[in-house]
């Protein structure tokens, strides 16, 4: 791996395991760091649904800043969701 990529060790993954109030099947939900060169750059959430009348979808959260400090000023989140949309396979 080239040192100047970003990268997640999958190692360090977090796993958790919810369960959805409608439908009671499984929410999984892992979250991680991201880094380059050793240094934190961005943390990602990432929330996989079961449900068992609708496609299964999942929901990414990324949280991009400085890892390094107290302050959260220059941190910047966008999400996205994975998944087909109704109607519209």
């Amino acid at each position: 791996m080239n040192p100047t990529e970003l990268a997640a060790d999958l190692d360090e993954r977090q796993f958790a395991r919810y369960e959805c109030p409608c439908c009671e099947e499984p929410i999984e939900r892992t979250w991680n760091m991201v880094t380059r060169d050793g240094i934190a750059y961005a943390a990602y959430f990432a929330n996989s649904y079961h449900h068992t009348d609708q496609a299964h979808d999942t929901w990414i959260d990324v949280i991009l800043g400085t890892w390094d400090t107290e302050s959260a000023d220059d941190h910047v989140t966008f999400g996205c969701r994975v998944g087909p949309v109704q109607s519209n396979p």
